[in-house]
């Protein structure tokens, strides 16, 4: 069965007992005698009908368990070192957000960040990327999970088509005590088709930002 190696490395780390772990094949039937099921300690919907109705307390965290997987990961970085100033790529996610990508990296260059496409790193060099960091940016996606490692009152700066009522890294962040902002593409008069619809960043706007993120 193939699964992505930096899933089983994570399932690795938290099987603390040794358990034998059988990963089932998709599309076959399998008969269970007794099974047991995990609830979902932190909640957030997988999708949404109608993006109108997205409010903030559709996702809800159980602070104890961040605190938990933070503390239990935090044990397994590798220890490499990582550029301070780190920009997220999602050149080579599977899925992913269109948007004027190569001018916004170029922006970023030029501020000393180095760019990363975390999804070509072990789980435990990410934990070290983000550990290290000082800087991060990046277009929101779930590479920002990420930010479970990161130090307190590094600063974080996502970059999105437009504001959502959506607190899934912002509440992750104010945990941890991490200096986390938004940088949207649109206004609020914006009226959002999908929420991984296409949009582009106006260049000199970020420009302003960035230098304000930097220096604050």
């Amino acid at each position: 069965v193939n699964i992505t190696p930096q899933f089983k490395e994570l399932i690795d780390y938290l099987n603390k007992d040794n358990r034998d772990i059988i990963y089932i094949k998709k599309g076959n039937i399998y008969h269970v005698q007794r099974l047991y099921y995990s609830s979902a300690i932190n909640i957030i919907a997988p999708n949404y009908r109608n993006l109108n109705n997205i409010n903030f307390t559709d996702c809800l965290f159980n602070r104890q368990s961040i605190m938990f997987l933070r503390g239990q990961l935090l044990k397994r970085k590798s220890g490499r070192i990582f550029n301070k100033r780190v920009f997220i790529s999602r050149k080579n996610a599977s899925s992913r957000r269109k948007y004027n990508e190569n001018e916004v990296i170029n922006l970023f260059k030029k501020y000393a960040f180095e760019i990363f496409s975390p999804e070509e790193y072990s789980i435990a060099d990410q934990i070290s990327l983000f550990n290290n960091a000082d800087f991060i940016a990046g277009t929101t996606g779930a590479a920002f999970t990420n930010i479970l490692f990161c130090k307190n009152q590094c600063k974080v700066l996502c970059l999105q088509s437009m504001e959502l009522d959506v607190s899934i890294f912002s509440t992750i962040a104010r945990i941890l005590d991490i200096d986390f902002q938004y940088f949207t593409a649109n206004d609020s008069h914006h009226h959002m088709k999908d929420i991984h619809e296409e949009f582009a960043i106006n260049i000199n706007k970020l420009e302003n930002a960035l230098i304000d993120f930097l220096l604050k």
